[in-house]
């Protein structure tokens, strides 16, 4: 037990020391879609739903680009910056260069960021 905790810590101290140099590692979650007004399924059903794969995508501030595997992440058409908690949108940009600039301005800041494209969005913190 002991050593799973000294592994967290060190793991928490690793990615804080990634944060501050500019090629900066973020995880996307995918956003849960709305809750919709359909019937209760019927409580026979047992299925069990695994929670989606988390979609990895380093940002690079001086180079302005985002890599990524993921389509989802290059094929993304709006760019927004939330408040660390999630709460208000603090800006909306309809392209990926405009983020980057905005990102690349900001220091010193920890928020949320999310990706959206045709059906889906991604979301993910990230400190400047």
């Amino acid at each position: 037990m002991i050593q799973r905790i000294i592994i967290g810590v060190i793991c928490l101290l690793g990615s804080l020391a990634f944060s501050v140099a500019a090629e900066t590692p973020v995880t996307l979650f995918p956003e849960p879609e709305p809750e919709n007004t359909d019937p209760i399924p019927d409580p026979k059903d047992k299925g069990h739903r695994t929670p989606p794969r988390p979609i990895s995508c380093i940002i690079d501030t001086d180079a302005r680009t985002i890599k990524s595997t993921s389509e989802k992440v290059t094929n993304a058409d709006t760019f927004e910056i939330w408040d660390a908690d999630g709460q208000s949108c603090l800006q909306v940009f309809g392209s990926k260069e405009e983020f980057l600039d905005a990102l690349a301005a900001s220091s010193d800041q920890a928020v949320v960021i999310k990706l959206r494209g045709d059906g889906y969005a991604l979301a993910g913190y990230l400190v400047l």
